[in-house]
């Protein structure tokens, strides 16, 4: 029997009819952001909007402090040997953090293989996306500079957060994404894997953070890539992903800060061991309880950022970007290290109220000494 070429789409190579490619770079760029100064900066030049998360009729999540979108307009970069065209957003987040989206449409009847075939190079696991991340360097640099006035502590951090997102609307086809999801290749998209057959227990792993509202949508999140399928064409999905990604970003940027910190206070502890006084322990306390305090208010305000309300769904897929993200691990080793910086300004704090006593005790030395002299010199 002749296979029609439907059938042959629907087992072997489906065609997307509407999609787009979704290329994050997240960066931290400051300590706090004041998200009303930012729209005031950005209504008085164009029009900024607050994000808003809606899907179909159900209830929406309410993010605390909710960020501030903005779109910088059309730009062409170069990515791999291909000169690609893409529409250009960023989103601006109260604690310091830009999220830039480069947004690639999909040309109709794009097939699945060849998507696959350019996931190596847009999930970043291949070399050629030099171009595309000193853009986002540069795009990066110049939102800051526009909103500087509404910053605190103003400084971008050299590493950023890479994440692609093929956000697919219409695969012709394709009726349950459900069903082909087992049988198609979405984890060899995931892994941009075009050649090399992915095992089963490999599949089963990627295919495991897959969620679905409905018989039509589908999304499966890996730690680099998502892809989400959508025929309402609503970015509800995409918003929350990248919510979670900032969060990593952010759980990334004070680990590597909490290392440099405790670095630092082993060094001036060892510095400063040898000294006959103890004096300057109770600055290097001080400032150790303050980073303590730094760090577990941002832990609770990442705690605090999202509240949902009544869409059990999207709080269901923002749970599961948080768990393929590991943010419970970045959040334990936080956690660990603010101990540690606890524990440690303790022992200085130690150190301190040891010296308090042993000067305590040679005033009260010298003043015995003080009236025996005078006793004898009566």
């Amino acid at each position: 029997m002749e296979t029609s070429p439907v059938t042959l789409h629907t087992q072997a190579d489906p065609l997307i009819q509407k999609g787009s490619i979704i290329i994050y770079r997240v960066f931290d760029v400051a300590g706090e952001i004041n998200l009303v100064e930012v729209e005031r900066i950005y209504r008085a030049r164009s029009g900024g909007t607050r994000l808003s998360i809606a899907r179909g009729g159900r209830n929406s999540p309410i993010m605390r402090n909710a960020p501030v979108r903005v779109e910088l307009g059309e730009t062409v970069f170069k990515l791999g040997l291909e000169q690609v065209k893409a529409d250009v957003s960023v989103k601006i987040f109260d604690y310091g953090v830009l999220s830039l989206s480069y947004n690639l449409a999909i040309p109709p009847r794009t097939s699945f293989s060849q998507l696959i075939s350019r996931a190596g190079l847009i999930n970043g696991d291949l070399p050629g996306t030099e171009e595309l991340d000193e853009l986002a360097k540069k795009h990066a640099a110049e939102v800051l500079n526009t909103i500087l006035a509404a910053t605190k502590n103003p400084v971008m951090w050299s590493t950023f957060e890479d994440y692609a997102l093929y956000f697919l609307e219409s695969i012709e086809g394709i009726d349950k994404p459900s069903k082909w999801m087992k049988v198609g290749k979405i984890p060899e998209l995931l892994l941009g894997e075009p050649i090399d057959p992915i095992s089963t227990n490999s599949r089963e792993g990627i295919l495991e953070i897959a969620n679905q509202y409905s018989e039509n949508d589908l999304a499966v999140i890996d730690w680099n890539s998502a892809v989400v399928i959508e025929p309402t064409g609503q970015k509800d999905i995409p918003d929350v992903i990248e919510f979670a990604l900032t969060h990593l970003l952010e759980f990334r940027f004070y680990d590597d800060l909490l290392d440099r910190r405790l670095a630092s206070l082993y060094d001036a502890i060892e510095e400063k061991r040898n000294e006959v006084l103890k004096s300057s322990f109770a600055k290097l306390s001080r400032d150790a309880n303050s980073k303590f305090l730094e760090f577990s208010e941002f832990l609770e305000r990442i705690d605090n950022s999202l509240k949902v309300v009544g869409d059990f769904y999207l709080a269901v897929v923002f749970r599961a970007a948080l768990r393929r993200f590991r943010i419970k691990d970045w959040q334990q080793s936080l956690t660990r290290k603010l101990n540690l910086m606890a524990q440690v300004s303790q022992l200085l704090q130690a150190e301190v109220n040891v010296y308090r006593s042993h000067i305590l005790e040679l005033i009260i030395i010298a003043l015995i000494l003080f009236e025996v002299i005078q006793a004898i010199a009566r």
